[in-house]
């Protein structure tokens, strides 16, 4: 059940993410739909040079933070290639340009850090914005996209600057008059997958 996978992350043939209240990294092939799992606490995941990217602050019992793995067998192994003491308090997570940028499920504002050793963290409040995270992505134009459909009644994505938080409408999305219900969210600019 993906319905309450909040972040996706895409290398290859395969997607990646981590499932509510499960809280254990997936790996989901596009190609036949078989899962595997990691036994590794996880709250959101996504790409990152070539390989996945976890943020375990919520469910890690001795704290977390980000942790770079190379592949999914070393997230089954639970070795990291790198881990960053950047820890928000989130359950989504994108990536863009060598920086983080994370939410919690209902916020008006995200949080980002550059993904390197010693990386603050730094608050973006979104103009006119205070409902559900249910899925984001940065482009690399430096466009925030978010999905609120489930309780909002936008045909779209909500699009602010990543940098600054101001508005920027609404990217249409054509749904036959539904609201976006998507979770998980992974674009990529000027490339087809």
């Amino acid at each position: 059940d993906t319905s309450s996978v909040a972040s996706l992350g895409w290398v290859g043939e395969y997607a990646y993410a981590c499932n509510f209240p499960e809280n254990q990294l997936y790996r989901i092939s596009v190609r036949d739909g078989s899962v595997e799992t990691a036994d590794l606490p996880c709250d959101a995941a996504t790409s990152h040079q070539g390989g996945i990217l976890v943020l375990n602050g919520l469910s890690a019992p001795e704290g977390g933070g980000l942790w770079h793995f190379d592949s999914f067998e070393a997230a089954q192994l639970g070795r990291p290639q790198q881990t960053f003491d950047i820890t928000p308090y989130a359950t989504r997570i994108a990536t863009n340009g060598g920086r983080a940028y994370a939410a919690w499920h209902s916020t008006p504002s995200i949080e980002t850090a550059p993904i390197e050793p010693g990386g603050a963290l730094s608050q973006v409040n979104l103009q006119g914005f205070d409902d559900w995270v249910w899925a984001m992505d940065v482009l690399d134009d430096g466009r925030l996209l978010i999905n609120s459909g489930y309780f909002s009644n936008v045909d779209g994505f909500l699009v602010f600057d990543a940098q600054t938080g101001e508005s920027k409408g609404i990217q249409q999305v054509q749904t036959g008059g539904q609201p976006l219900r998507l979770t998980g969210l992974d674009c990529v600019s000027g490339a087809r997958r």
